[in-house]
């Protein structure tokens, strides 16, 4: 195996080099639906990754946002020239310490990988989902935080809290409903695409493995809630933008990313139906919001 790769995800294509040490690739068995086989080299890049064998660090930084998910701690600052540069520590290890420095629009990124073998793989996917996330956001491709399933020809993305029951409703839609089949479980792609919205299956699915390389363009989007009994209203307006705004990856600190992310959710919201669901985790409810959402 080679040390440089080309994938394809909702497409747009990227190439990640490794410096010769291609067993990084089998970090990346999730990526396999999406690899393509052909020559690449003259293609249309969103973005290319570097893996760098020594960490640059840098003192004319400026933190602008930390945040930890899941025990890893990030910490985002800004370099002179419009560069990012993300470090990732995790705090069952804290001496390591995985880095990613970009230019302006993350078309050009390289990463530094440490520690243990765990933690150099997490770093590695999760380097990449960033990556690719803010490379797309100026071409109307958007990354959500979502369980999405597919029914007779469209997707249905059911949004929420982590917590919310968002995988525990695409399970109901699984038993209780004919011809469904889940697309992705965490982190699918939207896309706007000459005035109409489909999903795709990503490399990125949170602990459900499922990583298919389909589309489907949009039904609705649903966004839950526990409740005590089971009720869904459709969003219109401000509304629908506001109910869809917290599951986008952002970065609301860049004004090139906040606003094509801005405006691409302000499109999908006049463009898809987007509803909003309190639940209990059973059959009734997948069964309420099928035949409400389902037209």
């Amino acid at each position: 195996m080679g040390s440089s790769r080309c994938y394809c995800v909702a497409g747009q294509n990227f190439k990640i080099e490794t410096n010769g040490n291609s067993q990084l690739f089998e970090c990346l068995s999730s990526f396999e639906p999406f690899f393509l086989k052909e020559d690449m080299e003259k293609s249309k890049l969103l973005f290319s990754l570097e893996v760098c064998n020594s960490e640059q660090f840098r003192k004319d930084v400026t933190v602008v946002k930390d945040f930890s998910i899941d025990g890893a701690n990030y910490h985002v600052a800004r370099i002179p020239g419009g560069r990012y540069q993300y470090r990732l520590t995790w705090e069952m290890e804290s001496s390591a310490c995985s880095v990613m420095d970009t230019n302006s629009d993350f078309s050009q990124v390289r990463v530094f990988l440490d520690g243990t073998s765990f933690f150099k793989r997490y770093s590695f996917n999760n380097f990449l989902m960033i990556a690719y996330a803010f490379a797309a956001a100026s071409e109307g491709i958007l990354l959500i935080h979502s369980s999405v399933i597919m029914h007779k020809g469209k997707g249905y993305l059911f949004l929420g809290k982590s917590g919310t029951g968002k995988s525990t409703h695409s399970r109901l839609w699984l038993e209780n409903i004919e011809d469904t089949e889940l697309l992705n479980d965490d982190n699918p792609v939207v896309r706007l695409e000459n005035g109409k919205v489909f999903v795709y299956g990503s490399p990125w699915s949170g602990k459900t493995p499922c990583y298919k390389n389909k589309l489907v363009p949009v039904g609705a989007f649903v966004r839950l809630s526990q409740k005590p009994k089971n009720e869904i209203a459709q969003c219109v307006g401000a509304l629908a933008y506001a109910t869809l705004l917290p599951s986008f990856s952002n970065m609301i600190w860049d004004d090139r990313v906040n606003d094509a992310i801005a405006t691409s959710i302000s499109n999908i919201a006049t463009s898809c139906p987007v509803y909003k669901l309190g639940c209990l985790p059973n059959r009734e409810a997948a069964v309420l919001c099928h035949d409400t959402i389902v037209k």
